[in-house]
């Protein structure tokens, strides 16, 4: 078949097809391409989060105690805290490594989060390695949000065997939100929940 006659083939299928075709052979294009492939899988990742993201509602989880509040941690520099120093405040708890994939995966979505709500709620990202790899890691990436080891165990409604996970606790101390696995953390959704916690 001539050149010629394969082209009034193909222009003579409908138009929603032909139409489909340029739309999957510019994505290609669009991924093939380096400048265009970050902010193209940016968009994609915002329109999935969008239609596909549940809404975030509150969970009535347990309350700490007076033992939780007294759960034991330090961070990089050396400073000791307990849980019951972050009474009345908004609490990000997430449990991480820095060899675990699905952790690496959100962390650039809660470093985005810390950026602007680090002065309004306390984050508290918790690790059972050694500080040096952990140093190592947060500097090589650019991290600036607080990490802290534990000293003694966390409280038993947090105790996990999987990672990463987050707990989102209210100001009266309340567990609202369980999240286990990777999370987009700097979504409007997860946004517009922490400022409702932060209004109560």
């Amino acid at each position: 078949m001539k050149i010629k006659e394969r082209i009034d083939k193909y222009l003579s299928r409908s138009p929603w097809k032909i139409a489909a075709d340029m739309l999957f052979w510019l994505l290609i294009i669009l991924l093939l391409i380096p400048t265009t492939r970050a902010g193209f899988l940016s968009v994609v990742s915002k329109v999935r989060t969008a239609v596909f993201m549940p809404a975030i509602k509150p969970e009535k989880g347990p309350v700490l105690n007076t033992e939780d509040k007294g759960w034991s941690l330090v961070d990089l520099n050396g400073k000791h805290v307990n849980l019951g120093d972050f009474d009345d405040q908004v609490l990000m708890i997430n449990f991480w490594a820095t060899w675990c994939p699905p952790c690496r995966a959100e962390m650039p979505s809660i470093e985005k989060l810390y950026e602007d709500y680090g002065s309004k709620i306390t984050f508290l990202l918790v690790s059972n390695e050694d500080p040096d790899p952990i140093r190592e890691f947060m500097d090589k990436k650019g991290y600036s949000f607080p990490v802290y080891l534990t000293l003694s165990p966390p409280p038993e409604s947090m105790k996990t065997k999987s990672i990463p996970s987050t707990y989102i606790l209210n100001k009266q101390g309340q567990q609202v939100l369980e999240k286990s696995g990777a999370f987009d953390w700097n979504s409007k959704k997860v946004r517009n929940f922490l400022d409702a916690l932060l209004a109560e």
